[in-house]
């Protein structure tokens, strides 16, 4: 890996990240494990409902809620999003020699912050506005060649849905050509390939939502529309390949989401009419987060050439005055990879993170610094969750200590692959009372994942083993169903589990954390009884 790092001086102030809707890189392959941001359905968290991390890769996510609208089916939410991995490595070629430079994942997550709302759209600058983004590559067969298709979804919130790869109907290669497709993850998500003449590539979500884009007559992307099982529609336009400012709700109200700089204060605002008719206001204060990166020792080009950090400045949110007056601060990380050191909530709580610094090997990579702590101090009270990472580039564990000092380790793996930069995935978690060097296990949840198929890495299998009980076991198997509209669930210690339909395959869908609240402690884990099956 380079150890040059020459820097390059980068003087934007990135405050069109918080006017317009949100546009980015959006991978046809989604993202890798370092730059996993959101709520990725093999993602395993630790933190709150407000803020979390990533265990897998240690990424911090804040999601705070400005308004939400409730109309005739569908309401829209807005929120202000966050997300620390915010960067990657770029070269002109692979080759020896040749010079890497860091750069920010420009619209991913803007820098770490998303104004997040309906058909926000995550696509890269000057894209085509689609929604559902596409990559192709040229396959060569006997017959001739033919062309593969990668699709992939990003949510508002910034999680990732990767399509199985597909080719068109009749191709001379027999490639794949279905008429819908699942998305790999098991979120449930379908996409309709063709779906008529309006609007090609439809997407299904789990309770048979449509979300699609509309076209003018030369095939640009001209709307995006989100449309209930019942008909009921929220309408965005797009211009030039950008959301507009506004979207139309199922009741037929404009409603702002984006924010716009008051030129009298200085300060941008969001404005929004709440159920009474009455205008509210949001305010934001933004603040200058002075950059320079630390990631060239990091990088994963290939290439032995020059590495160049990225060197300038953001503007980034550091107050948000709500419309009852209350209000949330935001401090940053000077001089390093503009990330959040505290927030102090409008309850007067704060929230503190440290973060990995070079040169550490295992807390920090490619995509940004990993979170090495979170510090909650409320009402005079102060608890600490600290998180250490360990492993190598195929399987790995993250410890959590909790404030009382107990250790819980959760040891990851990528399924099927060699690649270091494919998704990892939870598959033992161990809860130790005190340090795990102590090796008192209370309980142990191993997981079984998919691995026969290449593409497909869904859960199989959930055993818990409640050690401190005589090794009391439950074990739950997760197959196939069909369910529509409202999925069934299955309650697996503090994991909720939901069945998805993969065709014939019999696999599980998505993994759905329960989110903890910010609660100090009061007593160390102990076991719970559990009303599963024990085998």
């Amino acid at each position: 890996m380079p150890n040059k790092a020459a820097a390059i001086s980068r003087n934007a102030l990135w405050v069109s990240l918080f006017l317009l809707a949100t546009i980015s890189l959006s991978l046809a392959q989604g993202d890798s494990a370092n730059q996993a941001i959101g709520l990725p359905a093999h993602g395993s968290f630790s933190g709150s409902n407000f803020d979390n991390v990533q265990l897998n890769n240690g990424d911090l996510r804040i999601e705070i809620p400005l308004y939400s609208l409730v109309g005739r089916g569908l309401s829209v939410p807005v929120s202000l999003v966050y997300d620390s991995k915010g960067w990657y490595e770029w070269t002109a070629n692979f080759v020896q020699g040749t010079p890497v430079y860091v750069y920010p994942r420009a619209g991913v997550n803007n820098m770490a912050w998303t104004l997040a709302a309906p058909m926000t759209l995550r696509a890269a600058p000057g894209g085509n506005g689609l929604l559902v983004s596409a990559s192709g590559k040229l396959i060569n067969c006997t017959g001739g060649s033919a062309t593969q298709t990668s699709y992939s979804y990003r949510e508002p919130n910034g999680t990732s849905h990767v399509f199985p790869p597909v080719s068109t109907p009749g191709n001379v290669c027999n490639l794949w050509a279905p008429s819908s497709v699942l998305s790999t993850d098991g979120n449930g998500y379908t996409l309709l390939l063709n779906a008529n003449s309006v609007h090609s590539n439809t997407l299904v979500t789990k309770d048979g939502t449509q979300i699609y884009n509309t076209f003018d007559q030369s095939g640009a992307v001209n709307g995006s529309v989100t449309e209930d099982t019942n008909g009921n529609k929220i309408t965005r336009a797009v211009v030039s390949a950008v959301p507009a400012s506004t979207l139309t709700d199922t009741l037929g109200r404009s409603l702002n989401v984006a924010m716009v700089l008051n030129t009298v204060t200085g300060k941008y605002e969001l404005k929004y009419y709440d159920t009474s008719g009455t205008q509210q206001t949001i305010q934001f204060t933004m603040t200058t987060v002075n950059v320079h990166t630390n990631l060239c020792p990091y990088q994963n080009t290939l290439s032995d050439g020059p590495c160049n950090e990225w060197v300038g400045s953001l503007q980034a949110p550091s107050v948000i005055q709500l419309p009852n007056g209350m209000q949330y601060t935001i401090n940053y990380v000077q001089n390093s990879d503009g990330q959040i050191s505290s927030i102090q909530l409008p309850t007067g709580a704060t929230i503190s993170y440290t973060w990995g610094q070079p040169p550490a090997q295992l807390d920090l990579d490619d995509a940004g610094p990993r979170v090495k702590s979170r510090t909650v101090t409320s009402n005079g009270q102060t608890a600490v969750w600290n998180y250490s990472y360990s492993g190598n580039i195929l399987s790995g564990a993250t410890t959590v200590t909790d404030p009382l000092g107990n250790d819980t380790v959760h040891s990851f793996q990528r399924l099927g692959t060699s690649d270091p930069l494919a998704p990892n995935y939870d598959v033992l978690d161990q809860y130790y009372q005190g340090s795990a060097s102590s090796n008192v296990v209370l309980k142990t949840v191993q997981t079984v994942y998919q691995t026969s198929n290449g593409v497909l890495h869904l859960p199989l299998s959930v055993t818990t083993t409640w050690n401190q009980q005589g090794g009391l076991i439950s074990r739950v198997e997760l197959t196939t169903t069909y369910i529509v509209p409202r999925p069934a669930f299955i309650r697996v210690g503090a994991t909720l589990r939901k069945s998805a339909s993969l065709g014939s395959a019999r696999v599980v869908g998505e993994r759905w954390l329960a989110k903890p609240t910010i609660n100090m402690p009061t007593s160390p884990a102990t076991p719970a009884t559990t009303s599963a099956t024990s085998i």
